[in-house]
C-alpha cells in the first residue's frame, strides 16, 4: 500500500532519530520537537506528540497540515481523488473569515434594520466569533444600543456582543436608508453549524435592576466607567475597544434626577503621564428624571482608536477619562432637590491610562 505524507515544512537542518519506514514509502525519522506559535505577547502550543509528531525527511521537518494549520485558526479539509478534482486529492485551507457559516441573513424583530455578508473569524479550541458584516438601517438608532445574543437549541442564551459599531458612526452619525459596514464581536460554539440568535435593538436610557449590586456603593449614586474585558493597560490601534459606564442609584430611595451630564474623553499623556491634549471626546446621553431604588443605566461606549475628524491615532499612551460632575442633585419623596457628591467607586476610576500599541 503506497502511503502519503503531508506535511508543513520548517526548513530546519535536523539530525536523525528513530526511522519510519514502511513498504513501498518514503523513509523519515520521528523528530522529537516542542513548536510553539508567537503573536506579540500570546503563545499558542502546537500539539506535535503521539498522533502528530514532528518527523525529519530529507534534512527537513514536517508536522502534520492539519494540526499546524488549526493552531492559527484555519478550517481544513480533504477530499479525495476524483474526475472532479482532476484524479488529485483535494486539500483546501480556510483561514480567517467564512461569510458562508452563519446565516447570510438577520433582521432585529422590529423592523430597525437588516444583516447581511456577515464574517465570522475561527479561534483556537474550536470556538467561532462574528466579527462584521453590512447593515442596512430601516429606522432612525439615535440613543439606540443593538446587542446578538447567541442561542442553543432550547432557546438558552448562550452569549451576546460586547459591542456592535456601525462604521463612521463618531463623525457621520447613521440614517435611514444608507447601508454601511459594522464592527462586532460574538463568541459562540464552533461545533454548531446553525447559528441561532436573538436580536434587541433597545435605549440607552433603558434602566434596570441588576441581578447583582456591589454592597460597597450603599447610600447614594454612582457613576462608573469600566475598561474592556481583560484589560492590562495596552490596547490595539486597530481595533475597537468597548467601554462600559453605568449609573446607578443606591440611595435607597426612588429619586428624580436633574439632568447629569458626562462625557467619555481620551486624551494625549506626556511622559509624567499627565493628560496634553484632548484627542477624542464622546457626549454620553444626559441622565435625567425617574430612577427607582437600585436601578441603574448600563451601556457600552465603542471607541475606534481615532481623533476627532475620524482619522487613527497614532500609538503611544493616553488616557481615558469619564469626564463628569463631582455632585449629583435629585429629589424624593416629594421633597425638594438635594445636592449631594457622587459615591466614590475605587475600583471603577474615572479614567485609565491607556499604552495604545
Amino acid at each position: 500500500m503506497r502511503k502519503y505524507i503531508i506535511g508543513f515544512i520548517c526548513g530546519a537542518a535536523v539530525a536523525s532519530s528513530t526511522a519510519v519506514v514502511a513498504s513501498d514509502s518514503l523513509q523519515a525519522y520521528l523528530f522529537p520537537s516542542q513548536v510553539a506559535i508567537y503573536n506579540g505577547v500570546t503563545i499558542q502550543p502546537v500539539e506535535v506528540s503521539g498522533d502528530n509528531p514532528v518527523i525529519n525527511y530529507n534534512n527537513m521537518a514536517y508536522i502534520q497540515l492539519r494540526t499546524f494549520a488549526e493552531a492559527f485558526g484555519a478550517d481544513v479539509s480533504f477530499q479525495p481523488a476524483s474526475p472532479d478534482n482532476g484524479n488529485l486529492n483535494q486539500i483546501d485551507l480556510k483561514i480567517g473569515s467564512f461569510p458562508d457559516y452563519v446565516v447570510p441573513y438577520m433582521r432585529d424583530p422590529d423592523g430597525y434594520f437588516e444583516m447581511e455578508k456577515l464574517q465570522v473569524s475561527r479561534l483556537p479550541g474550536g470556538q467561532r466569533m462574528l466579527t462584521s458584516g453590512t447593515i442596512r438601517i430601516n429606522k432612525d438608532l439615535t440613543g439606540k444600543q443593538i446587542e446578538i445574543t447567541d442561542m442553543d437549541s432550547n432557546g438558552k442564551p448562550m452569549g451576546s456582543t460586547e459591542f456592535v459599531s456601525i462604521a463612521d458612526s463618531e463623525t457621520k452619525p447613521p440614517v435611514p436608508g444608507e447601508t454601511r459596514t459594522f464592527a462586532t464581536r460574538l463568541v459562540f460554539d464552533g461545533q454548531r453549524h446553525i447559528f441561532t440568535y436573538d436580536i434587541k435593538v433597545r435605549d440607552k436610557l433603558e434602566p434596570y435592576k441588576p441581578e447583582m449590586r456591589d454592597i460597597h456603593l450603599d447610600g447614594g449614586v454612582v457613576a462608573a466607567l469600566y475598561p474592556p474585558s481583560g484589560f492590562n493597560g495596552h490596547l490595539p490601534a486597530d481595533q475597537i475597544s468597548p467601554f462600559t459606564v453605568f449609573f446607578q442609584n443606591n440611595t435607597g430611595h426612588d429619586i428624580v434626577l436633574d439632568p447629569y451630564e458626562w462625557t467619555f474623553k481620551v486624551e494625549s499623556v506626556g511622559e509624567d503621564d499627565q493628560p496634553l491634549t484632548p484627542v477624542y471626546e464622546q457626549t454620553l446621553p444626559v441622565v435625567h428624571g425617574p430612577l427607582q431604588e437600585g436601578n441603574r443605566y448600563h451601556f457600552t461606549v465603542t471607541w475606534n482608536p481615532v481623533d476627532a475628524d475620524g482619522h487613527p491615532l497614532v500609538p503611544g499612551r493616553y488616557k481615558v477619562t469619564l469626564d463628569r460632575p463631582d455632585t449629583v442633585t435629585y429629589s424624593r419623596d416629594g421633597e425638594g432637590p438635594v445636592t449631594e457628591p457622587l459615591l466614590i467607586n475605587t475600583r471603577t476610576p474615572r479614567g485609565f491610562n491607556v499604552d495604545l500599541e
